[in-house]
């Protein structure tokens, strides 16, 4: 944890152009979303058997722990954060300590209660989500903390369970808020249930959560959301931070996917987002589109291609298919992205048709397309290309001379929505064609694909044994990976059922991890398939 911390840290001294804490959101929102499992964790717990060791390196243990780490830094502030730190360096040297050893002296430099604050958050798993109010007095906001959760009562023959847990943290909360016109900063420690903070004189908006460095997620009420983003101008214009706006997806997204929020709010959040034009919150925006192309029965999936096309379009059509000179390297990416969504997710035939034409010209000049565009480029061709894009990317697999371009093409055979074709790939990855320790994560890209979830799970019974006996025991879970994306019950409960009978070596928590989530998204598509051409027509709130 320290070191993912420490690696983002001069990151971003060396080079703040390249935004590190922001792209590191990324890979925080995957850390939220399995702490928000009942499969979870402590980032801290005693180790047994050395498979136990082997489960300690995950997100938890990475992704949540630095961004712990992060949030108790900008909260006490950088400076008295790095005393602490020189401070158990000096006094350790050459000696062995204990975790709490490191809170004790970023306490005593920093004069606030470090240890309990870090205890509550490395010693039990999950987080809260904060709800926020607006006081009666309009200067004061009302702050709530509940263990956020997934609850699957409604998947589970239970009630679905709406009231508090009863766990606690010790969550240090930064506000920025507008008073009068002017930007204010406030503190709190939430450690109980709720708490109220005071401003000095009537809120206009305000943000919980200032920097987005908290390892928790806000809900607002539906007016303050709604305030923040009037009174804002829009979440750029009155200095909204990408990584700001990515929570502001994300959290909104998660109350989405618990049933704490209907999917209308998060369609009128994002359509408040205007153009926007940093590629980490773009990757915030396609996870939850990723997720309803799942879900989506197939009547209603022109409506989601058109609302994708709608979404991304203009932006690519503004920023074109080429880079401009001087042009910010981070556009590359976003215009990558742009492409890959257009292309695979709304099936948008101009894109496809340009990726086709690029990719041709590709084959005889390595220059024909940016390297920034070339995986989006290759993995769209690949996706609608058929049969003779598919032995396309099987001869550049066979002829690739770096790490970088194997990779592509490999991932490219799993692209395809033709059902036979993933099936071709699958055989392949029992093949000398394929590394060993890279076929366990194309199997799951085949299973995560919704043209060969169904197909891809019966190769995975039928050649279970083979794969057994192929594949690395420390990464044979990757196989299983996709198992997520099956959404139909019948389906699921066989998954279920044979992984039951069925051990995965060095599996972890991982599988009871994948197995809770298949259900999320199964009580996911029950909740949102009847209404979802409404809500991304803008017709539910």
């Amino acid at each position: 944890a320290f070191a993912t911390f420490m690696e983002l840290t001069t990151t971003d001294h060396f080079k703040p152009e390249w935004h590190a804490w922001t792209a590191f959101g990324a890979a925080k929102a995957e850390a939220l979303a399995i702490d928000s499992l009942r499969a979870t964790r402590p980032i801290e717990f005693a180790v047994g058997p050395p498979e136990e060791a082997s489960a300690m390196f995950d997100v938890l243990t990475y992704e949540k722990g630095g961004s712990v780490l992060r949030m108790l830094e900008q909260y006490l502030g950088p400076e008295a954060f790095r005393k602490g730190i020189a401070a158990y360096l000096q006094e350790h040297q050459y000696s062995n300590t204990e975790t709490t050893d490191l809170w004790d002296a970023i306490e005593t430099s920093s004069g606030e209660p470090v240890r309990s604050i870090m205890d509550s958050w490395i010693f039990q798993g999950g987080y809260p989500i904060v709800s926020v109010e607006a006081g009666d007095d309009g200067r004061s906001i009302k702050l709530h903390q509940r263990r956020f959760s997934y609850d699957l009562g409604e998947t589970t023959g239970g009630e679905r369970g709406d009231g508090d847990s009863g766990e606690r943290w010790s969550v240090p909360v930064n506000l920025r808020a507008s008073i009068g016109g002017q930007v204010v900063r406030e503190r709190a420690l939430l450690n109980d249930s709720s708490t109220t903070v005071t401003f000095a004189g009537e809120v206009e908006w305000v943000i919980v959560n200032d920097g987005a460095w908290g390892f928790y997620r806000v809900g607002y009420s539906d007016e303050l959301l709604d305030r923040l983003v009037a009174n804002a101008g829009g979440p750029r214009e009155r200095g909204i931070g990408a990584l700001e706006r990515m929570a502001l997806v994300g959290d909104t997204w998660a109350r989405v996917v618990a049933g704490d929020s209907d999917l209308g709010s998060w369609v009128s959040l994002v359509s408040h987002l205007g153009e926007e034009d940093d590629p980490d919150v773009w990757s915030a925006l396609l996870g939850p589109l990723d997720l309803l192309d799942k879900v989506t029965d197939e009547a209603d999936r022109p409506a989601l291609q058109t609302y994708v096309r709608e979404l991304a379009g203009p932006l690519l059509e503004r920023l074109g298919w080429d880079p401009d000179a001087g042009e910010d390297q981070r556009q590359g990416t976003l215009r990558s992205r742009l492409i890959a969504a257009l292309g695979i997710l709304a099936a948008d035939e101009e894109v496809r048709a340009m990726a086709a034409r690029r990719f041709a010209a590709y084959q005889d000049d390595g220059s024909a397309i940016h390297p920034d565009l070339v995986t989006a480029v290759v993995h769209v061709v690949a996706s609608a290309g058929g049969a003779e894009a598919y032995e396309t990317m099987k001869r550049r697999l066979r002829g690739a001379t770096t790490p970088q371009e194997e990779v592509r093409y490999l991932y490219a055979l799993a692209q395809s929505d033709d059902a036979e074709l993933l099936r071709q790939t699958l055989d392949t990855s029992l093949t000398d064609e394929v590394r060993s320790q890279d076929a366990p994560m194309l199997v799951g890209r085949v299973l995560a694909n919704r043209a060969g979830a169904t197909m891809a799970w019966q190769w995975i019974e039928d050649h279970w044994d083979e794969a057994l006996d192929r594949f690395p025991a420390n990464i044979f879970i990757r196989m299983v990976d996709g198992v997520t994306s099956l959404v139909d019950p019948a389906e699921a409960e066989r998954a279920r059922a044979w992984l039951g009978t069925h051990r995965i070596p060095q599996a972890g928590p991982r599988l009871a991890q994948l197995l809770e989530q298949m259900d999320i998204n199964m009580a996911f598509r029950r909740r949102v398939a009847p209404c979802l051409a409404a809500a991304l027509a803008g017709k539910q709130r």
